[in-house]
């Protein structure tokens, strides 16, 4: 559970219904083998293993679960290989005369379900807890796919149940832009690293990157006074974890500069994740109540804004800074 990134919705359960139809809604969808005929699936695996059938593991409020994305990787290069290759028989036992593009449309297309059955699956699995008390729900990816079969997950293990982003009241990119300019003194218990990302308002594409440096640096400054937003940046936690805050709250490259594990080496896996559940779960939640906090609170969402179980979620790619 040692998070290398993190995007925090709010999971607001039917009026009566709690942990148990959380555990319930879990079961109705394991992940079972990604059938031949299908590019992707998704369900639920217990964090203890493959062994374990408890889908969900609690600790006090805290209630962690184990997401699995499966797809079946097919190059688009292979198909287009096959589709070549076919298309040059079926002209030359025609005498030249050409396919058309139509037909050959149809023809990847069933290319592309012959050869689906055979291509690898590859598995992507990301650990997520659920806060009961306050509703937040911390997942351990900020990856779009994951996100949206997540979400969609839930709208069918847990009808009725709504899962919406957590967004501050005030802009991050607004935020981190008034912090470094000393229009606004950064807040308590945090402190500036080394990365930032610069973004040119009037052109979305142009940006600039340091890394490395002092981001008190009069570079970093003069930049910022010719009219640049910062649109993420690397900052200290109480001295315990290390992190970028990108738009949208998506938190990533996490590093944990002061934290002991709470666990022995020659621990079994289930009392290892449990110690990091009680661990790192306060932790986690202490961390981004301040971090909200320090943005202006949460924004209340109105219908139209919330994501309810159907909808997608908004991108929140990881984004690497250069080194």
């Amino acid at each position: 559970m040692w998070f290398k990134s993190i995007q925090v919705l709010r999971l607001t359960p039917v009026h009566g219904q709690s942990i148990d139809a959380f555990r319930e809604g879990l079961a109705k969808q394991p992940i079972s083998p990604c059938p031949g005929n299908v590019t992707q699936t998704h369900g639920w695996t217990s964090p203890f293993g493959l062994k374990s059938d408890e889908l969900v593991v609690s600790v006090g409020p805290l209630h962690l679960a184990e997401f699995v994305l499966a797809k079946r990787l097919l190059p688009q290069d292979v198909v287009k290989q096959t589709l070549a290759t076919r298309v040059a028989q079926l002209e030359d036992q025609q005498g030249g005369v050409p396919i058309s593009k139509r037909e050959q449309r149809r023809m990847q297309d069933e290319i592309h379900f012959e050869l689906l059955p055979k291509a690898f699956v590859q598995q992507k699995s990301c650990q997520m807890f659920w806060h009961q008390e306050t509703g937040y729900l911390f997942v351990g990816t900020t990856q779009t796919a994951m996100l949206e079969a997540l979400t969609t997950s839930f709208a069918y293990c847990c009808p009725g149940w709504r899962i919406q982003t957590v967004a501050s009241v005030n802009t991050t990119e607004n935020t981190l832009t008034s912090w470094l300019r000393g229009q606004d003194g950064l807040p308590k218990d945090f402190a500036w690293d080394d990365a930032c990302q610069l973004l040119d308002p009037a052109n979305r594409f142009s940006s600039i990157r340091f890394s490395g440096n002092d981001l008190s640096s009069a570079g970093v400054r003069n930049h910022l006074q010719e009219g640049l937003q910062v649109k993420q940046a690397a900052l200290v936690w109480k001295d315990q974890v290390r992190f970028v805050l990108n738009q949208n709250l998506g938190l990533s490259q996490i590093k944990y500069l002061d934290i002991e594990k709470d666990h022995g080496v020659d621990d079994a896996k289930e009392a290892i994740i449990l110690a990091d559940l009680a661990l790192l779960g306060p932790i986690y939640h202490a961390w981004f109540t301040d971090l909200l906090q320090a943005l202006g609170g949460e924004a209340q969402l109105s219908q139209t804004q919330a994501i309810e179980q159907s909808e997608i979620i908004k991108e929140v790619d990881d984004v690497t800074l250069a080194e």
